[in-house]
């Protein structure tokens, strides 16, 4: 088994379960990624965003291509909303999540 097929399948885990725990459509999703395991992932997602230094493949077919100053501007507030805000959320879908992949 490779890096790629790990994370491949941690990613087709990840917007299978997703949607359950978070009682969302799967094109409320967006999805990050930067090299060619991520294509298939982000195609299926709503928001398609790669990362400025990503392969060729993944840029043309994102919805939008991250400057390096919006990534980490996009991480802080993600982290800030997620961490801060909603530990308790957080903890509940941990929780769930767990559970679900039996962890």
């Amino acid at each position: 088994m490779s890096w790629g097929e790990v994370q491949e399948n941690f990613k087709d885990d990840g917007i299978e379960i997703c949607p359950k725990v978070f009682q969302i459509e799967v094109q409320e999703i967006a999805g990050i990624g930067d090299f060619y395991n991520d294509v298939e992932f982000l195609k299926s997602v709503g928001v398609y965003v790669a990362r400025r230094k990503a392969v060729s493949d993944v840029r043309f077919n994102a919805d939008y291509v991250t400057s390096r100053q919006m990534m980490k501007m996009v991480l802080v507030s993600f982290l800030k909303f997620c961490l801060i805000q909603r530990k308790e959320l957080l903890y509940g879908i941990w929780i769930k999540l767990s559970k679900e992949l039996g962890l």
